[in-house]
Protein backbone atom coordinates (compact mmCIF):
# COMPACT_ATOMS: atom_id res chain seq x y z
CA UNK A 1 0.00 0.00 0.00
CA UNK A 2 1.43 3.66 -0.75
CA UNK A 3 1.70 5.85 1.59
CA UNK A 4 -1.07 7.72 -0.39
CA UNK A 5 -3.40 5.10 -0.06
CA UNK A 6 -2.64 4.95 3.83
CA UNK A 7 -2.65 8.36 4.47
CA UNK A 8 -6.47 8.28 2.85
CA UNK A 9 -7.07 5.10 5.11
CA UNK A 10 -6.64 6.95 8.22
CA UNK A 11 -8.91 9.72 7.01
CA UNK A 12 -6.66 12.57 5.66
CA UNK A 13 -6.30 13.92 2.05
CA UNK A 14 -3.22 13.60 -0.19
CA UNK A 15 -3.35 17.37 -0.45
CA UNK A 16 -0.38 19.45 1.64
CA UNK A 17 -3.41 20.47 3.92
CA UNK A 18 -4.21 16.99 4.33
CA UNK A 19 -0.47 15.95 5.22
CA UNK A 20 -0.12 19.14 7.26
CA UNK A 21 -3.43 17.53 9.28
CA UNK A 22 -1.35 14.63 9.62
CA UNK A 23 1.91 16.06 10.57
CA UNK A 24 -0.65 18.32 13.74
CA UNK A 25 -2.24 14.90 14.72
CA UNK A 26 0.84 13.08 15.02
CA UNK A 27 2.68 16.02 16.87
CA UNK A 28 -0.37 15.64 19.56
CA UNK A 29 1.00 11.78 20.38
CA UNK A 30 4.58 11.30 19.00
CA UNK A 31 7.29 10.58 20.67
CA UNK A 32 9.32 12.92 18.25
CA UNK A 33 7.61 16.08 16.06
CA UNK A 34 7.40 16.02 12.75
CA UNK A 35 7.63 19.59 11.08
CA UNK A 36 4.55 20.76 9.52
CA UNK A 37 5.15 21.41 6.08
CA UNK A 38 2.76 19.69 4.32
CA UNK A 39 5.48 17.60 2.26
CA UNK A 40 5.78 13.71 2.73
CA UNK A 41 9.43 13.39 3.34
CA UNK A 42 11.23 10.65 4.80
CA UNK A 43 9.86 11.30 8.45
CA UNK A 44 6.58 12.29 7.99
CA UNK A 45 6.74 8.83 5.76
CA UNK A 46 7.60 6.71 9.03
CA UNK A 47 5.18 8.50 10.93
CA UNK A 48 2.12 7.28 8.21
CA UNK A 49 3.21 4.15 8.21
CA UNK A 50 3.14 3.65 12.05
CA UNK A 51 0.17 4.98 12.55
CA UNK A 52 -1.74 2.88 9.17
CA UNK A 53 0.04 0.06 11.35
CA UNK A 54 -0.91 0.45 14.71
CA UNK A 55 -4.61 1.29 13.50
CA UNK A 56 -4.68 -2.12 10.88
CA UNK A 57 -3.30 -4.11 14.32
CA UNK A 58 -6.21 -2.30 16.58
CA UNK A 59 -8.96 -3.12 13.69
CA UNK A 60 -7.52 -6.93 13.99
CA UNK A 61 -7.81 -6.56 17.52
CA UNK A 62 -11.42 -5.47 17.73
CA UNK A 63 -12.47 -7.81 14.01
CA UNK A 64 -10.80 -10.77 16.57
CA UNK A 65 -13.22 -10.00 19.44
CA UNK A 66 -16.21 -10.33 17.38
CA UNK A 67 -17.48 -13.79 17.33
Amino acid sequence: MTTHNMLRDLGYTTASSGIKAFQRDYNRVGSRPLLVTGELDATTTAAVELAHSTSEMFKAMRDQGKG
